[in-house]
């Protein structure tokens, strides 16, 4: 690389366990820093980056006491589900995933609810459905709303691969997407741009992300050099909603 440095990429596929354990790997002075991209974060991950002796940069989650870079996953949720009650929707579902994953998880569901609350807009909790990242999980969560009996005329899935699965499980039913109901999905993806209906989304800015991350790991580098760590940073990045096909 330009600055010198060769890059290590651990792939964690998700797993709570690899994380932890590349993370004990590399405390140690193994590598000159780390760019950790996180999911959940749990207690023992807090202890871990609390121990390193190298500096880190936590990508996707705000982590306190932790250099940061991070979305306005609040902005991004409320823009998205703003989209569709200025396009006449009230009955409006939601599918996401666990909360332990707070930015994708908790701060989304948490924006949800609040722009349906400030738009006076009644919630059907049975409609709140919550899965994991993959695409079976959106086709499963998506049959139990529509085999309810408040059928939405949205569904906000919280990933582009979970609205994915809802679109297919609502193609392979005889809805017609946005026609019957319109699905929004956030992330941006590939995916995105080649499904039928072209899926109405929110773009995140991740080479903006990857940038930030390496700026302040090279930046800690040098100061862990100087030894001085009183300044812990951290950088918010806003969204953009991107109006597609599927509304």
């Amino acid at each position: 690389s330009c600055n010198g440095y060769d890059i290590l990429i651990a792939n964690t596929n998700l797993s709570i366990e690899k994380e932890l354990e590349y993370l004990n790997i590399f405390k140690s002075n193994q590598v000159d820093g780390i760019i950790f991209m996180a999911t959940k974060v749990t207690d023992k991950h807090i202890e871990v980056i609390k121990d390193l002796e190298v500096p880190i940069v936590v990508v996707a989650q705000d982590i306190e006491n932790s250099p940061s870079v991070y979305f306005d996953e609040f902005q991004a949720t409320e823009d998205i589900t703003n989209y569709l009650i200025k396009k006449g929707h009230e009955k409006i579902a939601y599918i996401g995933v666990y909360e332990e994953d707070k930015a994708v998880g908790l701060y989304r569901k948490q924006a949800y609810i609040k722009t349906l609350k400030n738009n006076n807009i009644k919630i059907n909790y049975e409609n709140i459905k919550i899965g994991d990242f993959n695409e079976k999980s959106g086709y499963r969560l998506a049959k139990e709303i529509m085999e309810g009996e408040d059928n939405p005329t949205a569904i906000v899935a919280i990933t582009d691969n979970l609205a994915l699965g809802a679109i297919e499980y609502l193609i392979d039913n005889g809805y017609k997407i946005p026609e019957d109901i319109a699905v929004v999905g956030m992330g941006d993806s590939k995916i995105s741009r080649v499904i039928t209906p072209k899926l109405t989304t929110v773009h995140y800015h991740y080479k903006t992300a990857g940038r930030k991350s390496a700026e302040i790991i090279l930046d800690e580098l040098d100061r862990s050099i100087e030894k001085d760590k009183s300044m812990i940073k951290k950088v918010k990045l806003n969204c953009l909603l991107v109006e597609r096909n599927s509304v």
